[in-house]
Protein backbone atom coordinates (compact mmCIF):
# COMPACT_ATOMS: atom_id res chain seq x y z
CA UNK A 1 0.00 0.00 0.00
CA UNK A 2 1.49 3.18 -0.80
CA UNK A 3 0.55 6.58 1.48
CA UNK A 4 1.42 9.75 1.22
CA UNK A 5 2.28 12.07 3.93
CA UNK A 6 2.20 15.79 3.99
CA UNK A 7 4.47 17.82 6.88
CA UNK A 8 7.07 14.46 7.02
CA UNK A 9 9.71 16.50 7.99
CA UNK A 10 8.00 18.25 10.96
CA UNK A 11 8.34 16.31 14.49
CA UNK A 12 5.07 14.23 14.43
CA UNK A 13 5.50 13.64 10.27
CA UNK A 14 8.64 12.34 10.93
CA UNK A 15 7.14 9.86 13.52
CA UNK A 16 4.16 8.98 11.11
CA UNK A 17 6.78 7.92 8.28
CA UNK A 18 9.31 6.10 10.69
CA UNK A 19 6.02 3.89 11.56
CA UNK A 20 4.38 3.48 7.92
CA UNK A 21 7.93 2.16 6.88
CA UNK A 22 8.31 -0.39 9.60
CA UNK A 23 5.12 -1.63 9.22
CA UNK A 24 5.79 -2.15 4.97
CA UNK A 25 3.83 0.90 3.40
CA UNK A 26 5.78 2.84 0.42
CA UNK A 27 5.64 6.11 1.27
CA UNK A 28 5.62 9.27 -0.54
CA UNK A 29 6.53 12.73 1.37
CA UNK A 30 4.90 16.29 -0.04
CA UNK A 31 7.21 18.66 1.52
CA UNK A 32 8.67 22.39 1.54
CA UNK A 33 12.42 21.28 2.69
CA UNK A 34 13.78 18.02 3.01
CA UNK A 35 15.75 18.65 6.04
CA UNK A 36 15.04 15.54 8.53
CA UNK A 37 13.31 13.23 6.10
CA UNK A 38 15.06 9.62 6.78
CA UNK A 39 14.59 6.13 5.28
CA UNK A 40 13.38 4.95 1.75
CA UNK A 41 10.69 7.27 0.82
CA UNK A 42 10.14 8.67 -2.79
CA UNK A 43 9.82 12.71 -2.44
CA UNK A 44 7.90 15.84 -3.58
CA UNK A 45 8.93 19.00 -2.99
CA UNK A 46 5.29 21.47 -2.78
CA UNK A 47 3.15 23.53 -0.39
CA UNK A 48 -0.26 22.21 0.46
CA UNK A 49 -1.22 25.71 -0.58
CA UNK A 50 -0.62 25.28 -4.18
CA UNK A 51 -3.02 22.32 -6.02
CA UNK A 52 0.02 22.32 -8.93
CA UNK A 53 1.85 21.13 -6.13
CA UNK A 54 -0.66 18.87 -4.48
CA UNK A 55 -1.99 16.09 -7.35
CA UNK A 56 1.13 14.93 -8.34
CA UNK A 57 1.90 14.21 -5.28
CA UNK A 58 -1.50 11.99 -5.04
CA UNK A 59 -0.68 9.91 -8.20
CA UNK A 60 -1.46 6.05 -7.40
CA UNK A 61 -1.02 6.92 -3.46
CA UNK A 62 -4.02 4.74 -1.50
CA UNK A 63 -3.74 6.69 1.72
CA UNK A 64 -2.96 10.46 2.62
CA UNK A 65 -1.33 10.99 6.18
CA UNK A 66 -2.32 14.90 6.10
CA UNK A 67 0.23 16.68 8.60
CA UNK A 68 1.52 19.57 7.36
CA UNK A 69 1.05 22.93 9.54
CA UNK A 70 2.32 26.12 9.25
CA UNK A 71 3.39 26.01 13.24
CA UNK A 72 4.57 29.18 14.26
CA UNK A 73 3.11 32.41 15.85
CA UNK A 74 0.49 34.19 13.25
CA UNK A 75 -0.29 37.70 14.20
CA UNK A 76 -3.02 39.18 13.51
CA UNK A 77 -6.53 36.16 12.73
CA UNK A 78 -7.23 37.09 9.47
CA UNK A 79 -3.99 36.11 7.28
CA UNK A 80 -4.34 32.95 9.21
CA UNK A 81 -7.90 32.67 8.40
CA UNK A 82 -7.66 33.23 4.99
CA UNK A 83 -4.40 30.47 4.57
CA UNK A 84 -6.33 28.28 6.62
CA UNK A 85 -8.98 28.37 3.98
CA UNK A 86 -6.68 28.24 1.41
CA UNK A 87 -5.24 24.80 2.39
CA UNK A 88 -9.08 23.21 3.41
CA UNK A 89 -10.07 24.18 -0.10
CA UNK A 90 -7.07 22.47 -1.85
CA UNK A 91 -7.04 19.68 0.31
CA UNK A 92 -10.93 19.33 -0.60
CA UNK A 93 -10.34 19.10 -4.16
CA UNK A 94 -7.04 16.88 -3.90
CA UNK A 95 -8.98 14.48 -2.29
CA UNK A 96 -12.00 14.35 -4.61
CA UNK A 97 -9.12 13.84 -7.30
CA UNK A 98 -8.18 10.66 -5.24
CA UNK A 99 -11.48 9.08 -4.86
CA UNK A 100 -12.09 9.70 -8.78
CA UNK A 101 -9.14 8.41 -10.29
Amino acid sequence: MKALVTGASGFIGRYIVRELLEHGYDVRVLVRNIANIEGKVEIFHGDITKLHSIFPALKGVDVVFHNAAYAMDWGRKFPYALLHSSCRISLALSINFLLLR
